[in-house]
């Protein structure tokens, strides 16, 4: 039995820090203006009944039509008397406020609610949309654009005041789109890779500013390996770039996706959705929510999707059932209890057909490779997955100042296929040799996090401290053929294919191994408002441990690894919505392998220096962004050249770019989305021969824009969309020897609202959308010369739309 012992490391900012992030913050300069009007005092009648603060001010305002502004954390847990009458609506305010040691005031045609004796001036305030509903960062946002954030913080809070670059994707956005995966989702984001495997369906490649992410997150909290989530039951995905493990544990440098749940609501609202797109692609869905019954202490959502389809690739499907039933219980304006559950079913086939680079990416004398060619057994491709969750949000307040939300959740996910791919062609450049790889694996996973949120004052300064304490466990069962002989797998012709040879799996598997994980993490955060400054200070102990039982060798190897990390922010808020920032943080990953002659790897840290300018206009739903960043891996395991089957912890990779970023809402017609990336990403240190080379499937520069735009007058109810994406040249491997072409992709989407015809149609829609409209061929990505993968064809998708 082979032991690993515990590594304990300490990642501590460097001394300069505090001098980098002073003068980052003073380097920018930008003068302040503001023009001011007075909040509507029409008389109004007054009709609220008790219950929390927020439900009730968020009542008022679209009851009235009169702008309550007030921070989502300032108002969370508090309740507020019935209110009834005819009054102003301040006064209604005011008597809401009763008790609550809050303040209001009318500022620039709004009314601000504050804590008392805070300046007005110097509160950031979250966007409410002209029905008066505000935004809450697990909740949906009103249009293209987010203000609100937790994926950052952990808390309900400001994008502003969040000294690190995050991206949200919203709902609208999503349907705008016409989204069907979370890759899809993001690929207008900066700072994002998605093509990393070309087409494919089981699992979301992703890589953030020039770093792997293979660590997904489900309303706050991290999903198994094998785990797909579906869009249509997601109500935002957001991408936090830059090192998270204060806040997440062990994640890599580049940062991490989060996705938050569709979750029952309030307001009785359906949507049934149909839709039919080449590929013989067929999908119907379904979400309704609303009251149990007559109050709202009961609320529900269902959201279910079926989809029947194949592929870009002959004989592979892409069929899904999903179900997303959820449940809201709130006995009191200081409690609610939200119960998630999800069960997805995937009948698919394997995408990824390990193409050769000859006849793909270089000529080849016997002609191209078409995108739809399948290499496998017809008869034998298979691929399924289950995935089921249980997990369940929990928030109460004690009183005005303590807080806890405790969010757990249950996964399992089994998947299993067989199937046949690709394995480099023969001297002849026609004859594909090929490779039998099946599976059967079953992952089990169990997170619990529990939050406590204290809010309160030390003299001029404000805090939200959160502190909390994160617990999960990992089961992963692997079972694994490969064989890549011909006694296994025959050759076929890759341009002229005959199916229905022979494919004999050998008697052992490759791999049969059961992999324990249980990590432990202890952190707390404060966010700290001086006037106009926001602070964001944090820090997380972690601990990991590990086990692999190979039952084929019948040997065990335990690790445990022991890390601390940190992150220190800092930024300005203007009041004409100009926010400077700067920010240092650091990650952490546990490192399999030994080091000569018998020590135990450390964790592979990370570190990065970010600085930046946020912009959101007043009175505008819009956001512009632009980051400087600077990221290092360290300790990064390669293979030992002296020592056979130990590593070395020389290698280090070096990160540096710019992103810039701009969600704009420019009138009820006009919305424009639009991102670029430079990246200069390089191995600085390798003993493999790379130090120098540009890290590999990372473009130096990627942009991408889309502009939606709505007609009015005589074409009133139709509106169009059009985007571009622009991937620069980059590199398949680590030696640079494999060079990837630039490419340009265009997608499109017409509309058109039926509610023009009023009657039975008004709550209907229909939609046609193109990504890929011109077709391009091209290859996503070759990691070898017998690996490569095309990008997605052109996709042709129609919908209509029932909501109410």
């Amino acid at each position: 039995m082979n032991e690993r012992k515990t590594n304990k490391t300490r990642l501590a900012p460097p001394r300069a820090t505090r001098r980098f992030l002073i003068r980052s913050l003073f380097a920018a300069s930008i003068g302040a203006a503001s023009a001011a009007a007075a909040a509507q005092t029409a008389v109004v009648d007054v009709n609220l009944p008790a219950g929390a603060l927020s439900q009730s001010l968020n009542a008022l305002a679209r009851q009235s039509g009169t702008p309550i502004l007030v921070e989502a954390s300032v108002v969370a847990g508090r309740s507020a008397a019935a209110v009834s009458g005819r009054m102003t609506v301040m006064q209604a305010v005011q008597a809401l406020l009763a008790g609550t040691r809050l303040a209001a005031q009318e500022q620039r045609g709004a009314i601000v609610v504050r804590p008392a004796g805070e300046d007005a001036a110097m509160l950031e305030t979250v966007t409410v949309t002209g029905a008066g509903v505000a935004e809450n960062a697990w909740g949906p946002a009103p249009g293209l654009v987010a203000s609100r954030s937790a994926t950052g913080t952990k808390t309900d809070t400001s994008i502003l005041e969040n000294p690190q670059s995050v991206s949200v994707v919203t709902r609208k956005e999503m349907d705008a789109r016409n989204v069907q995966t979370v890759t899809e989702a993001i690929q207008y984001t900066p700072g994002v890779s998605v093509d990393q495997l070309g087409m494919d369906n089981q699992i979301e490649w992703i890589s953030l500013r020039g770093f792997s992410s293979p660590s997904s997150y489900l309303d706050g909290l991290r999903l198994g390996p094998i785990w797909q989530s579906e869009p249509f039951g997601l109500e935002r995905v957001e991408v936090l770039r830059g090192p998270a493990s204060v806040l997440y544990g062990e994640s890599g440098p580049g940062g991490l996706t989060g996705m938050i749940s569709k979750r029952p609501s309030a307001e009785r609202a359906g949507e049934v959705q149909l839709q039919a797109g080449n590929q013989d692609r067929f999908q119907g869905a379904v979400d309704l929510t609303g009251p149990v019954g007559e109050t709202d202490e009961w609320l529900y959502r269902v959201v279910a999707l079926q989809r029947d389809s194949n592929t870009a690739v002959d004989y592979v499907k892409n069929d899904r059932v999903f179900l997303a039933p959820s449940l809201t219980w709130q006995p009191s304006a200081a409690t609610r209890l939200t119960l998630l559950t999800q069960y997805q079913r995937d009948r698919i086939g394997f995408l990824p057909q390990y193409l050769p680079a000859d006849g793909t990416l270089h000529d080849n004398p016997h002609g191209s490779v078409p995108r739809s060619r399948y290499v496998g057994e017809p008869d034998r491709e298979h691929y399924l997955r289950d995935q089921t969750a249980v997990g369940y949000s929990l928030e109460h307040s004690f009183n005005d100042t303590f807080s806890l939300q405790q969010n757990a959740r249950y996964t399992r996910v089994h998947q299993e296929f067989d199937t046949v791919t690709g394995n480099g062609l023969l001297p002849d450049r026609r004859t594909l040799r090929r490779r039998l790889f099946d599976a059967d694996q079953t992952s089990y996973d169990i997170n619990v996090d529990t939050t406590l949120t204290s809010r309160f004052a030390t003299g001029a300064l404000t805090h939200t401290l959160l502190t909390g304490v994160e617990y999960s466990r990992q089961r992963y069962d692997s079972l694994n053929w490969i064989c890549g002989t011909a006694e296994c797998a025959p050759p076929i012709d890759l341009f002229n294919p005959v199916y229905g040879q022979t494919i004999q799996r050998p008697d052992l598997p490759v791999t049969d191994a059961l992999q324990h994980q249980e990590r432990l993490g202890v952190y707390a955060q404060d966010q700290i408002r001086l006037g106009r400054w926001a602070y964001t200070l944090g820090g997380r102990w972690d601990r990991v441990r590990q086990s692999m039982m190979d039952r084929l060798s019948d040997t065990t190897t335990r690790s445990a690894d022991h890390a601390f990390t940190a992150r220190v922010g800092a930024a300005y808020l203007f009041d004409n919505g100009v926010t400077p920032y700067a920010s240092y943080s650091e990650s952490f990953q546990p490192t399999s392998g030994l080091i000569y002659p018998s020590s135990p790897a450390k964790p592979t840290t990370g570190r990065q220096y970010e600085v930046g300018v946020k912009y959101e206009p007043a009175g505008h739903n819009s956001f512009v962004g632009v980051a400087l960043f600077d990221v290092a891996q360290r300790n990064m395991a390669t293979t030992d050249p002296v020592n056979p089957g130990f590593i070395v912890q020389s290698a280090e990779t070096r990160v540096r770019g710019v992103e810039l970023e701009g969600k704009l809402e420019l009138s009820r017609q006009l919305s424009v989305l639009a991102s670029y990336t430079y990246t200069d990403a390089e191995y600085k240190r390798s003993n493999d021969g790379y130090e120098g080379n540009q890290v590999s499937i990372t473009p130096r520069s990627q942009a991408s824009a889309w502009v939606d735009y709505a007609f009015t007058d005589a074409l009133a109810g139709l509106s169009a969309g059009a985007g571009v994406r622009y991937v620069g040249k980059r590199y398949g491997n680590a030696s640079n020897t494999i060079e990837l072409a630039s490419y340009t992709l265009v997608d499109a989407a017409l509309r058109y609202d039926l509610r023009t015809f009023g009657g039975q149609w008004r709550n209907a829609s229909v939609a046609l959308n193109v990504n890929n409209l011109f077709d391009k061929d091209y290859v996503g990505v070759c990691l070898s010369n017998t690996r490569c993968y095309f990008g997605a064809p052109r996709t042709v998708m129609a919908t209509v739309t029932y909501r109410w």
